[in-house]
């Protein structure tokens, strides 16, 4: 079981030929439809109901443990992607492991560099890294869990901006804090580097947990005062088809025919929202409608994901395949559907009755914002010609001669499907090509070309969708 970085999308693009000739090629994007897919729930964790659940770039699921029966897990556990070490501790694939030990643990985050933050409920901030480095100001050690700020507003859930700021919740209080990365105004409000920041949401509000969107608004969930699903937006305009005003707080009306207190927010880069109504289900608003977990949704309504009645009582994360995952008070779950052929990102729109036809696919993982360097790229194949040859490209097209760096490339075994992941070199700002070749079972070559960009300090400014082409 994989599971890509949260805030991941992928763009899935599977090419077959259906007759002879060219006039024969079917190009479908998307996932398979929901009558060919199955719903699975399994118990990932002992944790209890926790709000702080987080994934890194590599799929190692966080989750800050603060209530659980099982004797010593109370703290920052993880269920790892892979057998291995991770911050210096051995870990086994899929089992439950204490990274660190505290009774106080509260909310978690990780950041573009797979740097874990979590908090504790006294306000204290602590980073944990794979390496030695700066973090908001302070050295951290590699694999040392390190205090690196006492926030009281950020003593809740925590969650990272796509410029990196980190967001949190003191519990209870109708506000949410930042510690910002640098002295900046962000919400209208003149913010300094490393130093906490508040901001009021409505009054009377219980903010129980927060989430942003692709266009950097900040929606939370409030689980006690006012309840429901809000908003505080980045500008006026329109959301969900609702006029929303920028600074303000706004409560979601589309939620608010069943929340009700809301325990728990997540979206994803399709503009998604996921929420927790407490002790009850996961629902979802998709303006565009797709496939969650195996359930069919419609565009522009909110719909219950049915697999997660009863076992969603509190906290929500979200992968970029589509998998869920939620606390109940028993136990900690993920909710995954799994197709009879091959799957697409959460919430994608289906654009052929024709699913799981043989093809190669591609994915740069974002989102915009983060350091492009040390990116993960997904790539693959399924079912095309049998020891054919696949080549994964990076082009610098800004400049009059082309640059070409080879990230992958090799041979297809005799089942012609595989699934790898290889990450981005340093990038100087530009223009570039992440480009996948392969071979069709009739000979036809099959690419798949992303165009990214990147900014002054190496970020992606821009991600494009997979460009098909059959030749």
């Amino acid at each position: 079981m994989t599971l890509l970085p949260h805030g991941v999308v992928i763009r899935r693009v599977v090419v077959a030929i259906v007759s002879s000739g060219l006039a024969g090629v079917l190009l479908a994007v998307g996932v398979p439809p929901s009558a060919q897919a199955s719903s699975t729930v399994s118990t990932i964790s002992t944790a209890e109901y926790p709000l702080g659940i987080d994934f890194d770039s590599s799929g190692n699921l966080f989750i800050a443990s603060e209530k659980n029966d099982v004797s010593g897990n109370l703290g920052l556990v993880v269920i790892p992607e892979v057998s291995g070490t991770l911050f210096g501790q051995a870990v086994v694939a899929g089992q439950e492991k204490l990274l660190v030990s505290t009774s106080a643990i509260r909310g978690v985050a990780v950041d573009s560099n797979d740097d874990v933050l979590y908090s504790l409920s006294d306000g204290g901030v602590y980073a944990l890294t794979s390496s030695t480095r700066t973090v908001f100001g302070v050295s951290v050690s590699a694999n040392s869990p390190t205090q690196i700020a006492t926030a009281s507003s950020l003593s809740g859930p925590l969650e990272f901006d796509a410029d990196g700021n980190l967001w949190g919740v003191y519990p209870s209080a109708s506000s949410v804090g930042v510690l910002p990365i640098s002295t900046t105004t962000l919400f209208n409000q003149s913010v300094t580097a490393n130093t906490e920041a508040t901001y009021t949401m409505a009054s009377g509000s219980w903010v129980w947990d927060i989430a942003f969107d692709g266009s950097g608004n900040l929606l939370y969930s409030d689980g006690w005062g006012n309840q429901g699903v809000w908003i505080y937006s980045k500008s006026s305009g329109t959301f969900f088809g609702q006029s929303i005003t920028a600074f303000t707080a706004t409560e979601l009306t589309g939620f608010s025919g069943v929340f009700g207190r809301a325990a728990g927010i997540d979206t994803d880069s399709a503009g998604n929202v996921f929420a927790v109504l407490y002790g009850s289900a996961i629902y979802v608003f998709s303006p565009s409608g797709g496939d969650f977990i195996g359930q069919t949704v419609s565009a522009s309504s909110l719909t219950q994901l049915t697999e997660t009645s009863g076992n969603a009582s509190q906290g929500v994360a979200v992968s970029s395949d589509g998998k869920i995952v939620s606390g109940a008070f028993s136990a900690t779950f993920l909710f995954a559907a799994e197709a009879s052929e091959s799957s697409g990102s959460a919430g994608s729109s289906l654009a052929s009755p024709d699913a799981g036809v043989p093809g190669i696919f591609l994915t740069v993982a974002g989102p915009v914002g983060r350091s492009a360097s040390e990116a993960p790229v997904y790539y693959g194949a399924d079912r095309v010609a049998v020891t054919s040859t696949y080549l994964l490209t990076v082009t610098g097209v800004s400049n009059v001669t082309p640059t070409i760096t080879t990230l992958a490339e090799g041979t297809i075994d005799a089942d012609g499907s595989f699934s790898s992941m290889t990450r981005l070199p340093a990038l100087a700002p530009g223009v570039y090509h992440v480009q996948m070749v392969g071979t069709h079972v009739n000979g036809s070559t099959l690419q798949l070309t992303s165009q990214v960009t990147i900014g002054g300090v190496g970020q992606f400014t821009s991600i494009g969708a997979n460009i098909p082409v059959i030749k």
